[in-house]
């Protein structure tokens, strides 16, 4: 476990300023294209309050919702969040697990850039999504990664195989909320994130 926990922070020091610059640059684009669709909203409303027609407005949703998806299809949960145990190098899971066989297609929970992946001896094949506003999703122990660094990703669109790589006893599927930061000392619950709340 100590040796995990070395290879993770070293890992997080080596990458942590190109990190930095990209969630600097991921959330500039987010910004502009805020303020593009408000800018193509308020040109549309006052194009339809000087029609004559008085169109249904659209009704908004409550700001309660991350808006992101599951990470599988069908989702059933093994291990929770905050489980203490031996397994795990922060001394409690850090993520919730999913059951998920080896090769079990897994998605983003969001848009965003992927702006980590690779492997290390405790995630195994992993890959990191900045979703924006401070909030990254991170994906474990796959058997194969489908994306690379740098990469812009949709809500939904399939990032990686499941599989049994790195500190596991079987396959399934780490996911992981990271916030305000990308390193793991920074996993929240990911519960509140996901459809069920």
């Amino acid at each position: 476990l100590e040796k995990e926990l070395k290879e993770l922070k070293n890992h997080e020091s080596s990458i942590s300023s190109k990190i930095k610059s990209m969630q600097a640059a991921y959330d500039a684009e987010l910004a502009a294209k805020k303020k593009a669709e408000e800018a193509a909203k308020n040109t549309s409303k006052s194009s339809s309050n000087s029609s004559s027609s008085s169109g249904g407005s659209s009704s908004n949703k409550a700001a309660s919702s991350y808006g992101f998806g599951w990470p599988v299809a069908n989702p059933v949960i093994g291990t929770g969040y905050g489980v203490a145990g031996r397994y795990w190098s922060s001394g409690h899971h850090t993520g919730v697990d999913f059951r998920a066989s080896t090769g079990t297609p897994i998605y983003s929970i969001g848009d965003g850039i992927v702006c980590d992946t690779g492997y290390n001896s405790a995630y195994g094949n992993f890959v990191e999504i900045y979703h924006g506003n401070s909030i990254y999703s991170f994906y474990a122990h796959a058997s194969r990664v489908q994306v690379s660094f740098g990469q812009k990703i949709s809500k939904g669109q399939q990032i990686m195989l499941s599989g049994a790589t790195g500190n596991v006893t079987g396959p399934h599927l780490h996911f992981e909320i990271r916030t305000p930061g990308s390193a793991y000392r920074n996993c929240v619950n990911p519960r509140p994130y996901l459809p069920w709340l």
